[in-house]
């Protein structure tokens, strides 16, 4: 992690306290860590893959999907409107509950 992320084991557990063990994205919890310890939940970092600046952290579908989108805000926030207008069209009240 330290050479691929430039960040250590100590700065990842910072990271994941300050997000309340939760991904930055969706707010779910992930897959327990690879490394046996259980009271963590694994959450992939997240980085800018031009200027390697650490993002956040978050969980393997959310990272792969703005990875699919280029990280993107413009793509993104064009999804994001899409099925929201779609919601509306259809009738289809969004969801109360959902929220950070």
């Amino acid at each position: 992690m330290k050479y691929v992320y430039g960040i250590d084991l100590k700065e990842y557990d910072r990271m994941f306290d300050r997000q309340g063990g939760r991904c930055a994205i969706c707010w779910m919890s992930g897959n327990r860590r690879a490394s046996g310890r259980n009271d963590r939940l694994h959450l992939v970092v997240d980085h800018c893959h031009v200027t390697k600046f650490v993002r956040g952290l978050l969980c393997h579908p959310c990272n792969h999907a703005i990875g699919l989108l280029d990280d993107e805000p413009f793509l993104m926030w064009s999804a994001s409107e899409y099925l929201a207008s779609s919601r509306i069209k259809s009738g289809w009240k969004l969801d109360e509950n959902h929220e950070p």
